[in-house]
């Protein structure tokens, strides 16, 4: 299903009613976690999601239940193609030897081409944030990209550390003559326990990732599906000896169960986070993220990100609730609703990209 909004004169959006989306379906199975990126070069949508066979439950799933798949638009979803399952043609990896897989969900996103080491003449490279988890139930993070406008598709090296459902952004640094991906995943803690959630740095563009050292974000009990979304600098940090081009914006439900008989499994107020640098300052207590501007209280849930359509103006389209009843919300925000860092370089901190 969806549904699309259009800016009035007054700024506020238009919704159009619910649409459902019958080419994003294969007969047999329910379609799952999607997960769209725009290219702009061809001026075209992809929607990626998975297909799971119809009545398999997740703790029964096993190897070949799970398809990839993905549909086109270039009319912003009026029309869209045929479906397309790659799950067997994804270079790099076999995707049918693992228990499952997913996408997402979220968005993908679009690297125009400014960096070595590939031989491909497209102009840009597109990315969908995955995971793969395996028969013992380990999930790792990767990417599947394309650098030939979709004709085919690859898997990027694993993230080493467990990980699960993710995003990625693309950050430049040094007056933009440096590319980054950098990938934000989902991290499990045990019962109560929180754990930091894995952050990590690509320099060949989602080929493989490194994890940084300042992991000061938190994840709640048993993990949430995070968004991060990468924004132009406002302003250079004073200071700041690895001048970045990139701002990041990162959006997850900030409390867990604080009473007793709470479930474990509770999110409560989504929160949005700045950061301002990619320096890593590793064990010397460096907090590059700024404190959470709260955009729900109570039940929160999953979320996505998305530019506003005017400087320093964004969205999040989340699920929230006031009781156990969630529904899906879109709020926008303005940056200046974000408090700043604490700190956003340290004397003697390490370069943007810091094996850990």
């Amino acid at each position: 299903m969806m549904r699309t909004g259009k800016r009035q004169e007054n700024e506020f959006l238009k919704w159009s009613p619910p649409k459902d989306l019958m080419k994003a379906t294969k007969n047999g199975y329910r379609s799952m976690n999607p997960c769209p990126v725009f290219s702009e070069s061809k001026e075209e949508l992809y929607l990626f999601f998975i297909c799971i066979k119809d009545h398999i439950s997740e703790g029964s799933l096993s190897p070949g239940k799970t398809r990839l798949c993905y549909v086109t638009t270039k009319d912003c979803g009026k029309t869209w193609g045929k479906l397309k399952d790659v799950t067997k043609t994804v270079g790099g990896i076999k995707l049918l030897d693992y228990k499952t897989f997913a996408v997402g969900p979220g968005h993908g996103i679009e690297v125009k081409r400014s960096w070595s080491g590939s031989d491909s003449t497209g102009s840009s490279r597109l990315l969908i944030p995955a995971y793969v988890k395996t028969m013992n139930q380990q999930s790792h993070t990767l990417v599947f990209y394309t650098d030939d406008e979709g004709k085919t598709w690859q898997a990027g090296r694993q993230l080493f550390q467990e990980c699960g459902e993710s995003q990625v952004a693309e950050v430049r640094v040094n007056d933009g003559t440096e590319v980054y991906l950098y990938c934000s995943a989902r991290t499990w803690g045990k019962g109560a326990q929180q754990v930091p959630r894995l952050e990590a740095l690509s320099d060949d563009v989602g080929g493989s990732f490194s994890k940084l050292q300042s992991l000061s974000l938190r994840e709640t009990p048993h993990g949430c599906q995070g968004s991060v979304l990468a924004l132009p600098a406002l302003k250079q940090p004073p200071g700041d000896h690895g001048p970045s081009n990139t701002w990041l914006l990162y959006s997850h439900p900030t409390r867990g169960p604080e009473k007793q008989g709470e479930s474990e499994w509770a999110r409560k107020d989504l929160g949005i986070f700045l950061r301002e640098s990619l320096q890593d300052g590793g064990s010397r207590g460096h907090t590059p993220w700024s404190k959470p501007h709260i955009i729900h209280h109570g039940i929160s849930g999953y979320s996505d990100l998305a530019e506003g359509g005017r400087e320093g103006h964004f969205a999040c389209l989340m699920e929230c609730g006031e009781s156990a009843k969630l529904r899906v919300v879109f709020k926008e925000f303005d940056i200046g609703e974000i408090p700043k860092p604490a700190v956003t370089s340290l004397p003697g901190a390490t370069s943007p990209l810091t094996n850990g």
